[in-house]
């Protein structure tokens, strides 16, 4: 199997080398603008499987070659899904992204809109799936599935630091793409409402919710992302409320308040800025590598517990049900097992991609995570060292 991942940052590079230690994959391309970036990767893995071939995701013809003669493309490029989306489906291979594009409501709905083409080429297309988005609307599917109607399906993303540090002050770092991580703070979320979707304001919605230890409580808010989008519509059952929240971030929302996330320009001194670039040339950059990404070393005094819990509501036999799905990933534990703390969202990708081009989900079209088959995909994690737990409270008369 070839299997062609465009976009090798921290979590292509990952996904590159999960692949590649699949025995049935005789080939990882890895597509990028910077070349050098792949080369490293390559000299690090030792590994005669990766390819290196440069690529500019906003030309057609790179496109088709990256996406020509393979198997299944992973898309990590964050801003060109459907250009990636439809060159896969010309090349006639199947596709795996890992989040949206902005604005998400229409990304989403613009990609589902080619479900009829991808099912007539006969080829799988599945759209969003790392962790948040991903994961948590397997876990719903779960969920969901074992209740007769779902009322409300509520996901909610925490974390705690745990150990010690000798770092006090340092810059605002998502980990990840500071641009993105922003826009995704100071866009308006969308929740599911009364069976219909609406726009809250940011920051609103603010609860105090109560995580599994080691996280515990923590103090969260409405937050932009996509399970609210896709789970009305594919879990159905009735459901009225869904929604997705996430740790208030306080200097986040002063960036936001000082309009840093505007792509408006301004006049300084004479010249035209628009405040978001000015944010994103004085930010940390996203790590490139799986070593930059790394913070947490093999036998380090600290690290970081992130709990995702989909808390689903519903009735099963004319009964009240609470049913929760949770995992927590100890950053430290993940690097005794993949040698990088950077796996939640890799390994999902990764794994779906593999059972796609082995034929194991037996499904065609376009595809949300929640329309895969639940029990496979958390029974392949779960192998592969991410925990699954569940609690149902049950009404008994």
């Amino acid at each position: 199997m070839r299997i062609s991942i465009l976009g090798i940052g921290a979590q292509g590079s990952v996904i590159a080398k999960l692949l590649s230690d699949a025995s049935d994959v005789s080939e990882v391309v890895c597509g990028d603008l910077n070349v050098e970036r792949i080369k490293r990767l390559k000299d690090r893995l030792k590994d005669g499987k990766i390819s290196v071939l440069k690529v500019d995701a906003t030309k057609r013809e790179d496109l088709v070659k990256a996406t020509k003669g393979m198997d299944l493309v992973v898309n990590a490029l964050p801003g060109f899904n459907l250009r990636v989306m439809e060159a896969a489906l010309d090349s006639g291979a199947h596709y795996v992204d890992l989040a949206s594009n902005y604005p998400v409501l229409e990304c989403i709905s613009d990609q589902l809109g080619f479900d009829a083409k991808w099912k007539d080429a006969g080829l799988t297309a599945v759209i969003e799936m790392g962790s948040t988005p991903g994961v948590s609307n397997v876990m719903a599917r779960y969920a969901s599935d074992q209740l007769d109607t779902v009322e409300q399906i509520h996901v909610r993303c925490g974390w705690r630091d745990l150990g010690e540090t000798d770092v006090v002050l340092k810059p605002w770092s998502p980990g990840w793409s500071p641009e993105i991580a922003l826009l995704d703070y100071a866009n308006e979320p969308i929740i599911f409402e009364d069976g219909q979707l609406k726009t809250v304001p940011i920051f609103s919605g603010v609860e105090k919710y109560e995580f599994p230890s080691p996280v515990n409580h923590q103090v969260l808010s409405w937050h932009m992302h996509e399970e609210p989008v896709t789970l009305p519509r594919f879990i159905g059952k009735g459901v009225k409320c869904v929604d997705f929240k996430y740790p208030v971030d306080p200097i986040a929302a002063a960036l936001i308040k000082m309009n840093f996330a505007s792509q408006v320009p301004l006049d300084v001194k004479g010249a035209k800025v628009a405040p978001l670039d000015v944010f994103v040339k004085l930010a940390p950059e996203a790590p490139e590598t799986v070593e930059e990404a790394d913070t947490v070393a093999e036998g380090g005094r600290s690290g970081r517990v992130v709990c995702l819990i989909v808390d689903v509501s519903g009735e099963k036999k004319g009964k009240k049900v609470a049913h929760s799905v949770y995992t927590n990933s100890d950053t430290r534990e993940m690097f005794q097992k993949f040698s990088t703390t950077n796996i939640d969202v890799a390994l999902p990708a990764a794994v779906t991609a593999l059972m796609i081009v082995r034929g194991e989900l037996g499904i065609r079209g376009v595809l949300a995570p929640e329309c895969l088959p639940p029990d496979p995909i958390l029974a392949e994690l779960s192998r592969r060292g991410i925990r699954f737990y569940e609690r149902v409270v049950r009404e008994l008369c």
